[in-house]
């Protein structure tokens, strides 16, 4: 299942949409946590887990930047973190095309 948390800002839902269109991840369910306390047994069976979790692993697809110090945190988001991910490993045209949309939702 793909990971996200309640209440999804811009950063969730865009994170959501590029592991199910671009991730491999198309026939993944989504759930939703409470950010504040998700449950660790939810994160652990996870297939991805973006915007919550506060890990940083795209080796296990892990896309947080809430675990980082201060200002920081603001210098990506989840959607821009799974988007590098992504381009590092399958840079088609498709994907590169939406650079903009990724762009956007980090402003």
């Amino acid at each position: 299942m793909i990971v996200t948390h309640t209440s999804p800002d811009m950063d969730a839902i865009g994170y959501v949409w590029l592991m199910r269109r671009f991730g491999g991840g198309a026939e993944q369910p989504v759930a939703f946590v409470n950010t504040g306390s998700p449950d660790p047994t939810i994160l652990a069976d996870a297939w991805s887990v973006g915007d919550t979790g506060r890990v940083f692993d795209p080796a296990n697809r892990r896309f947080d930047h809430h675990q980082l110090p201060g200002r920081v945190s603001n210098e990506t988001c989840a959607t821009l973190q799974a988007y590098e991910w992504l381009i590092a490993h399958e840079a088609t045209f498709e994907l590169t095309a939406i650079r903009p949309i990724v762009e956007w939702i980090f402003c």
